[in-house]
């Protein structure tokens, strides 16, 4: 499995578990360090504004998001203090593909905050955080997680993450 230090993945049990709202909060936290924020999605969005197109396939696509004032998770991020923001619409399938391909647009030393679903099957982080909601019908973290939080509690462990080193760690076991 590769290895993605600079990476800090966000992962969670569906929607509204609070992982963009945890993005967001650590981007915000990190800004100094010039943080690049990645957003994946397993479908494909329409998307009723023009993007920069950085790469197309037949399986995935890879857009730069430049608009802070509308209303989605990857203008969310900027909003927060991303340097700048990818947004990867990809088939389940083509996720290892659009993930590598993503790395060209982001240098390895750049600290990254990645909001995906399934990316830890394919890829190891430096950090991946799961968040949920604590309700029975939840699905499960891909990979395992470094850290599980409650969406609710999110805030209060922020300080416990750190980047440096060019690598996402915790400071502390929680």
């Amino acid at each position: 499995m590769k290895q993605l230090p600079n990476f800090l993945l966000v992962s969670g049990s569906g929607q509204n578990s609070g992982k963009t709202t945890l993005v967001c909060r650590l981007i915000s936290a990190f800004r100094e360090h010039k943080i690049a924020a990645v957003k994946i999605s397993p479908h494909f969005h329409a998307v009723d504004y023009e993007l920069p197109l950085l790469e197309k396939q037949e399986d995935f696509v890879i857009f730069r998001e430049i608009y802070a004032d509308k209303d989605k998770d990857s203008s969310r991020f900027l909003q927060a203090g991303a340097t700048h923001v990818l947004v990867v619409f990809c088939k389940r399938e083509a996720l290892q593909a659009a993930a590598e391909s993503l790395q060209q647009f982001i240098p390895p030393t750049t600290p990254v905050i990645c909001e995906s679903g399934g990316l830890a099957q394919y890829f190891q982080p430096g950090l991946h955080i799961f968040t949920r909601r604590g309700t029975p019908s939840e699905k499960g973290p891909a990979g395992t997680p470094d850290l599980t939080l409650q969406f609710d509690e999110t805030e209060k462990h922020l300080s416990e993450v750190s980047f440096i080193n060019n690598q996402w760690t915790l400071k502390k076991e929680i």
